[in-house]
């Protein structure tokens, strides 16, 4: 009976050994995984994983913000019919804090059924409701993009393989709520669901 029990206790440290070391390493969730799945899910995630979400993007935004048309970007306008990169932006930039500067523009929401803008509370993006994070940060992206229109329609744009994209013909901007909490995030109002009260 010794032999079988020492049989399987040094087949199960192969096994762990051969697996790759210790069973808690966990893998982190890539950009393009986090967007396109549900937005929800991220309420929960520790904060550093998140900054270094939205750093991901920022990064990928500057080296892709000149460029021509890439699909992995998350960032896109879209032109006269002509998809593009939105020009890039800094990893410290708060998105959260729209400028001040020049005359705002007129935002409205898209909100019919599922694209509608959830109002509740959440930790996750410092107190704010989900429709008042987009509204700061589709007001920060305009701004940092240059869009300049009179009045811009804000869709709820889940599970898509962008972050935000605007499209010029209806000035409208699609935003990823999955974006909103790596934006809260990185500009540090971001909260444990228990230290908010």
């Amino acid at each position: 009976m010794r032999v079988i029990g020492f049989i399987v206790a040094l087949g199960s440290a192969a096994t762990l050994a051969a697996c790759g070391g210790s069973p808690t390493q966990a893998r982190l969730p890539t950009l393009r995984w986090v967007l396109t799945n549900d937005a929800e899910r991220l309420e929960f995630e520790a904060q550093p994983v998140l900054t270094d979400l939205f750093n991901e993007a920022s990064r990928i935004s500057r080296s892709e913000g000149s460029s021509a048309s890439r699909q992995s970007t998350p960032f896109l306008i879209i032109q006269n019919g002509q998809t593009s990169a939105a020009p890039g932006f800094d990893m410290h930039a708060d998105l959260l804090q729209p400028p001040d500067a020049g005359q705002p523009v007129q935002i409205s929401f898209g909100d019919r059924g599922e694209g509608r803008w959830p109002e509740d509370r959440r930790a996750a993006l410092g107190g704010l409701s989900e429709r008042e994070a987009a509204e700061q940060v589709a007001r920060s992206l305009l701004s940092l993009w240059g869009i300049e229109s009179n009045s811009v329609l804000v869709m709820r744009a889940p599970n898509a393989p962008f972050a935000a994209a605007y499209t010029d013909s209806d000035a409208t901007l699609r935003l990823n709520p999955a974006f909103l909490y790596m934006a809260a995030a990185a500009s540090g109002i971001s909260s444990h669901p228990a230290e908010v009260q």
